[in-house]
């Protein structure tokens, strides 16, 4: 039995982000809504659970992107961003322009958005087949419709919080 084709084809594999090529991740994290001070007794169910893709590039976070939680939109809408420049904490894409906090440990970024796609009937279909509750329920209609009404304003609407701990 011969190896010779195995050792070349293995150190290759493990060097491919020394090559410099991309190297996708996907990272659970929570997207919360930034709320009102009226709004403060929503605070504990303004957070989502969302999957992140990050891709890299030589070590380096190139794009972030995600799906806003169906529950504030009620349609499919996926943001994407990357920063403006080399160490910049602005980031920005097709539908957002955020500023972010990157550190060895974590990325937080405080979303504006521009042009998504809103839907306030499918929205309320979706937690209502989602959250049985009655309370709960309202709650969640609350943050939907404040996510709603701020989601293209001039004032960040929403948190970005992903841990970069289990990416590496």
């Amino acid at each position: 039995m011969k190896f010779l084709f195995s050792l070349p084809f293995l150190f290759f594999a493990l060097n491919l982000d020394a090559r410099g090529n991309d190297r996708y991740q996907r990272v659970a994290g929570t997207y919360k809504v930034t709320l009102n001070s009226e709004d403060a007794s929503l605070e504990p169910m303004n957070s989502f659970p969302v999957e992140y893709k990050i891709r890299r590039r030589n070590g380096a976070i190139e794009k972030i992107s995600y799906d806003l939680p169906s529950q504030l939109t009620g349609l499919v809408n996926e943001v994407e961003f990357s920063p403006i420049a080399q160490g910049s904490d602005v980031w920005a894409g097709p539908n957002s322009e955020n500023v972010c906090t990157v550190s060895d440990v974590n990325i937080n970024c405080a979303m504006k958005y521009k042009d998504i796609q809103l839907d306030p009937i499918v929205a309320q279909n979706v937690i209502d087949q989602q959250i049985a509750d009655p309370v709960a329920n309202e709650a969640a209609r609350r943050i939907m419709s404040h996510f709603q009404q701020h989601a293209m304003g001039n004032e960040p609407i929403g948190h970005v919080e992903i841990s970069l701990e289990e990416v590496r």
